[in-house]
């Protein structure tokens, strides 16, 4: 009668002693994640690991310069909804990265940040984001389709060129600012809509996007055919309340944007150059209680000859 709660006692301790070493294992595991991350104050500076599945820490806030640069084996990256940037080259040249989901909390994705991820088939950009900088996803040669949401104020020069595979684009109203080359040689898109918020979209946005079919745009949006240059396949543009060839649209709007190289009236001094001086005479007073004070003499600066 007393072996029974002797072989519970030892049960008891059993399932402890196990429960004990498995927390311990799982800390030293997690202390061992931690030590692949190179972090300086809220900074990740430098990523170290392998592995193909990475959670970014809670506590960090900017995603630092080339973090994951050249990262050969990282498929997936957890980014926190602590995070508000992410640098400059963060994440590019990363072969096996497939998919990224940016949250709110980010503000701006620097020049480069996803540059020439070749595997990159998903990206989602939560709305909370700014900034998409220059060459920020270009080279993404399996990303398919992405969304801009409207809390995107300009989508910079280069940012999505050469993403060859990139077939379904939506810019959502809010985005004001299209840069040059912002879609260049995304040789699969075949439609694409311009939001009105969009007010300008610069010189060879869409160049090269040769399975272009179809354009929807505002007439408050200023556009001009270099920015389509090569789309040759276009069949309508939508612009407002008109459906256009190609032809026709591009006789309604200007070749290219005039640029000054220099103003056409340089700044001067109401009457010249005399009335500046005269001007700088009675108006520049030298302090008074300066002038109290007995000092004399010769200034020399330290580079004088004598």
């Amino acid at each position: 009668m007393k072996k029974k709660p002797l072989i519970l006692s030892l049960i008891t301790i059993g399932f402890i002693a196990t429960v004990s070493f498995l927390f311990s294992v799982a800390l030293k595991s997690n202390a061992a994640e931690q030590d692949l991350f190179e972090l300086s104050g809220s900074t990740l500076v430098r990523y170290t690991g392998d592995n193909t599945l990475v959670t970014v820490p809670a506590k960090v806030t900017v995603i630092g310069e080339s973090a994951f640069e050249g990262n050969k084996t990282m498929k997936k990256v957890i980014i926190p909804s602590t995070v508000k940037e992410i640098s400059y080259n963060a994440f590019s040249e990363c072969d096996a990265l497939l998919e990224v989901d940016i949250p709110d909390s980010v503000e701006i994705i620097e020049i480069g940040a996803f540059y020439n991820c070749k595997a990159m088939t998903n990206a989602i950009i939560e709305n909370g984001v700014e900034i998409i900088g220059e060459m920020a996803f270009a080279n993404c040669i399996s990303l398919t389709d992405i969304i801009i949401p409207a809390s995107v104020i300009q989508i910079d020069n280069g940012a999505f060129s050469d993403c060859t595979a990139l077939t379904d684009v939506t810019i959502e109203e809010g985005v004001e600012r299209i840069g040059q080359k912002a879609f260049l040689g995304c040789k699969s898109l075949t439609h694409i809509t311009i939001p009105a918020s969009a007010t300008r979209v610069r010189a060879n946005t869409f160049s090269g996007c040769t399975a272009l079919t179809n354009i929807t745009l505002s007439k408050e949006t200023r556009i001009t055919a270099d920015a389509i240059e090569g789309c040759n396949n276009i069949k309508e543009v939508r612009y407002s309340d008109e459906t256009l060839t190609l032809d026709d649209f591009k006789a309604k709007i200007p070749a290219k944007l005039n640029i000054y190289k220099v103003v056409e009236q340089q700044p001067e001094f109401p009457g010249g150059t005399k009335p500046l001086m005269e001007y700088l005479k009675n108006s520049i007073k030298y302090p008074r209680e300066r002038c109290t004070v007995a000092w004399s003499g010769v200034p020399i600066s330290p580079w004088s000859t004598m």
